[in-house]
């Protein structure tokens, strides 16, 4: 859940792109009829309690 809108998080444990051991985690989340995509590579733990942190305050402004 991002500021009220529940999504789908998708996580991959390989990154081509990204050192041994790098993971991609991705949420999903649609607002009306927009879809919204948040994401991050992480290493550690740390890293994704980080990503984590950042989700918990994510804020979506009103729409004009």
């Amino acid at each position: 859940m991002v500021d009220g809108v529940t999504g789908v998080a998708v996580e991959a444990a390989r990154v081509w792109e990204g050192a041994p051991g790098t993971r991609d985690r991705r949420v999903l989340l649609r607002r009306g009829s927009t879809l919204f995509m948040l994401g991050a590579y992480y290493e550690t733990p740390e890293e994704l309690h980080t990503f984590e942190q950042a989700l918990a305050t994510f804020r979506f402004l009103p729409s004009a």
